[in-house]
């Protein structure tokens, strides 16, 4: 009897032994030796040449590099039927944006506050300066034109991304290119009087060595127009400020491309903010 009980009670041990180091083999398991379910999204780009309506749709199955997208974009570039008459392409002003939905919406409501912004500023000065008036209400209607996204401000240059690690970045998600062909004019916005048209672009010949003094003789500033200085948004998205006083100013090149934006100035409390508003919102606009 003694014995059987003895050996009931090793029995016992055995099994609470084994027990155990099971358990702690579950809890000490590697976690690579785990199944990997994580979801790797996808990546979509939908290419455009200039203004065209006419699109290509480039697809990977996960990140890509942007050297790679350019690349597939020249290879397949033929496919749209748009002709730029044997014009070679301006990578310094193709733009690249990010246009996921989420991206898109958030860019949309910060365009609505700029253009809200502009409309109710329109409507305070409308008595005591309605020329003021007309050219705000002009630039909203001109700034509402639907964005692609928000833009990746960075050199697009096929070289210098292939050359450079930190120009070649990975893509993951929904995107927009835009490539384009030299154009041969500058936009101008702002403190300027208005056009005779509603919403549409001031465009200027482009002319080499010409700075932004020589733009603005061919406009009218404003009264309330800056007189010190304006904004320069380069092709490659880059905005740079340019003396244009007789007493400061100084030659800075302006690229084919380029948008001129007149500051206004003596804004009343609560807007002003409102010409940094709309330096970024133009940093964002299709050419």
């Amino acid at each position: 009897m003694h014995t059987l009980q003895t050996y009931r009670q090793k029995h016992h041990k055995i099994i609470a032994l084994l027990i155990s180091t099971l358990a702690w083999c579950m809890l000490t398991t590697p976690a690579f030796s785990q199944p990997d379910t994580r979801v790797i999204a996808s990546t979509e780009v939908e290419v455009r040449i200039n203004q065209s309506n006419q699109a290509l749709q480039l697809r990977y199955s996960t990140t890509v590099r942007l050297e790679q997208v350019l690349q597939d974009t020249l290879a397949n570039l033929h496919q749209l039927p748009v002709k730029h008459s044997g014009q070679s392409l301006y990578w310094f002003g193709s733009m690249l944006w990010r246009s996921d939905s989420i991206t898109r919406q958030v860019m949309k409501e910060q365009q609505s506050a700029v253009i809200l912004q502009l409309q109710q500023l329109a409507l305070q000065v409308r008595n005591k300066k309605p020329e003021t008036s007309h050219s705000l209400q002009i630039l909203a209607n001109t700034l509402s034109a639907p964005l692609p996204g928000q833009r990746i401000i960075q050199s697009l240059d096929r070289d210098w991304v292939r050359i450079s690690p930190d120009k070649n970045p990975g893509l993951n998600g929904q995107f927009r290119l835009q490539v384009i062909t030299r154009p041969e004019t500058v936009k101008v916005f702002g403190a300027i009087s208005p056009p005779n048209v509603e919403d549409s672009d001031i465009k200027l010949s482009w002319q080499e060595r010409k700075n932004a003094t020589d733009y603005l003789q061919q406009v009218t500033p404003l009264t309330i127009s800056n007189p010190d200085y304006l904004w320069v948004i380069q092709p490659d998205g880059k905005a740079e400020q340019h003396k244009i006083a007789y007493w400061n100013r100084n030659h800075k090149d302006i690229a084919p491309g380029a948008t001129i934006y007149l500051p206004f100035t003596s804004l009343p409390d609560g807007y002003e903010s409102l010409n940094d508003n709309i330096v970024d919102l133009l940093k964002q606009r299709p050419y």
